[in-house]
């Protein structure tokens, strides 16, 4: 299974993780324990290039594990080559099956499970792969859970501490930039998380020969939700029997043994399809959101529909801000930081992001140095631990860049365990968002958007970020989208439109969106009602918020200028600011 005919394309630099400009190196618990800057040539960072990509495929294809299974290897050299043709955007199920397994046009996943089946056998053998016969390899070529995107990464067997950068293909690399970790490091996904099923849905057309609608979007969900960290799916086998069965949400609950489970039904008029989808709490029985999706559906979109609505659905009660996490903060909040498991710490931590209180800081602290205790491997521990280090430098502790530094390392250490996990990418981006460094978040944001760009939490902090950098352009539709399809989005996404209305002189606008801000133990919160007051000429009330801004941080006139800049960008934009606080009566 050669592949010697296939011609080179341009070298290009493959990159999965982009960290600040220092080679971070990180001992067994995670703390960094020095960081340079260092001016790396490209040979330094030992690129993967096409050439040595396809000589690792070619190696794989001529091994005993891959050498007799023509559609593994008709798999692997797709992607790989589609990878390095620029096109990761064309690698999905579809054109898996359609163009390596030669399935016809109307193929249909729900029906043919073929891509599915085949990327499991296909990263079952590359693991057995490379902990054999290649565990020496000098490059690797993984697909990651999730997706069917090869991750191409290096390995030296000649370094007594080897390395390994993780490269995701298609995205441009800093060239000062590496992230180096020793290569037994892992994933460890110690979770304690709901567990929900996504029971078939309900077809409403009297019409059988419709069941594939409704089949398929079952199936995108239960996908979609096993990528939601911390929450455990039913398996697919058991809630399918239900499709026949009279259910009652008592009764679902104790079979499956679930905390929650996601239902709802489908019509079509035409080539209109409405689907309702409905959250359920088996304990209390309780409907706990509910949703209508209208599309049109043709045979041309039906995936990519279903995909779209799956990712929505997912992002909206499994994401930081969503529903489960919500419904679940106030039970994690009862419990002692010792017994927290890593679901409770990710429950404190979208507490704590929610109102950004010293209370609730302390805790989500608590419950993660805890966790990470146990859990030292697992991504998402790390960012959010990270971005807890982040937030303390940025709104208490202006002065400590040793601690905004150790906040950069952990959160390239979460994305180099899992470089597929959207949360800890985003979390990464925020984190180079706080500290100053604008190329890396908008590059390391795009990456997060990559992994799905419905996720309405993720969205809305990534647009919010960029839209603060001044790329509104892009931002502001994605912060905009992301605030209507979650409704329980943190009041701080407020602070864009404030800012906007503020540097328009609509001062009473400004005041609206500071309202809505709803951080009452946060000195932003004060801070904005204060310089939009004074605007008004309402000095009374500004005066008011001027003494709540104080005793909520009685030395912000020591570091005021460091405090606004660590999240408003734009250095004139903090002037005018400080000029409304200083009319307000703050000798600023």
């Amino acid at each position: 299974m050669s592949i010697n005919a296939l011609q080179d394309s341009p070298p290009i630099i493959l990159s999965n993780l982009s960290v600040h400009p220092a080679v971070v190196r990180l001992n067994s618990s995670g703390h960094a324990l020095q960081a340079v800057r260092e001016q790396c040539t490209p040979h330094e960072l030992s690129e993967i290039s096409p050439v040595e990509i396809r000589a690792e495929l070619e190696r794989m294809l001529e091994s005993p594990e891959l050498k007799e299974k023509p559609m593994l290897c008709g798999f692997l050299g797709f992607v790989v080559e589609e990878t390095l043709a620029g096109r990761v955007h064309e690698i999905k199920g579809y054109t898996v099956a359609t163009q390596v397994f030669g399935r016809r046009g109307d193929f249909n996943p729900t029906i043919d499970p073929i891509v599915r089946i085949q990327a499991g056998r296909l990263r079952r053998t590359l693991e057995s792969y490379y902990s054999g016969r290649g565990s020496q390899d000098p490059v690797r070529i993984e697909i990651g859970k999730g997706s069917y995107v090869p991750i191409f990464s290096r390995f030296d067997p000649e370094k007594v501490e080897p390395e390994q950068i993780h490269r995701v293909a298609g995205m441009p690399a800093d060239d000062t930039n590496t992230f180096r970790e020793p290569l037994d490091i892992f994933p460890s996904f110690g979770r304690n998380g709901p567990s929900i099923a996504v029971m078939p849905l309900s077809n409403l057309t009297n019409d059988p020969d419709q069941d594939y609608l409704g089949d398929g979007l079952t199936e995108e969900l239960m996908n979609e939700l096993a990528c939601c960290w911390g929450l455990r799916v039913n398996a697919s086998r058991s809630t399918m029997e239900w499709k026949t069965r009279p259910s009652e949400t008592k009764q679902i609950g104790r079979e499956l043994g679930v905390r929650f489970f996601l239902g709802g039904s489908f019509r079509k008029v035409g080539r209109t399809v409405k689907f309702t989808i409905r959250l359920v709490d088996t304990e209390t029985r309780l409907q706990v959101w509910g949703e209508q999706y209208r599309r049109d559906v043709g045979s041309d979109n039906l995936i990519d529909l279903q995909e779209e609505i799956a990712r929505s659905v997912a992002g909206r009660i499994g994401g930081l801000f969503g529903i489960i996490p919500q419904k679940l903060s106030k039970e994690a909040r009862t419990r002692p930081s010792l017994s927290l498991g890593a679901y409770d710490a990710f429950l404190r931590f979208g507490q704590y992001q929610s109102e950004l209180s010293p209370k609730a800081h302390t805790l989500a602290l608590e419950a993660l140095e805890q966790v990470y205790i146990r859990e030292p491997k697992s991504g998402v521990v790390l960012a959010m631990l990270a971005c807890l280090y982040a937030n303390e430098c940025a709104i208490f502790h202006p002065d400590a860049p040793a601690l905004m530094e150790k906040a950069v390392a952990l959160a390239g250490k979460g994305v180099f365990l899992e470089p597929q996990n959207q949360l800890v990418r985003a979390l990464l981006a925020y984190v180079f968002f706080v500290s100053g460094r604008k190329v890396h978040f908008l590059r390391e944001a795009e990456q997060a958007l990559q992994l799905n760009p419905y996720a309405p939490d993720i969205i809305a902090l990534l647009g919010w970020g960029m839209a603060l950098y001044g790329e509104c352009a892009r931002g502001l539709p994605l912060l905009e989208n992301g605030m209507q399809s979650n409704p329980s989005h943190p009041g701080w996404f407020h602070l864009v439109s404030y800012l906007n209305h503020y540097r328009q002189g609509q001062f009473s606008e400004a005041y609206y969106e500071a309202t809505s801000f709803n951080t009452p133990q946060l000195f932003w919160d004060p801070l904005l009602r204060a310089a939009a007051l004074s605007q008004l000429g309402k000095k009374r009330e500004a005066g008011i918020a001027v003494d709540e801004l104080l005793t909520i941080k009685p030395d912000f006139l020591d570091c005021c200028r460091k405090l606004i800049g660590s999240f408003v960008k734009d250095p004139q934009m903090v002037v005018i600011l400080l000029e409304g606080l200083r009319k307000a009566g703050l000798e600023v």
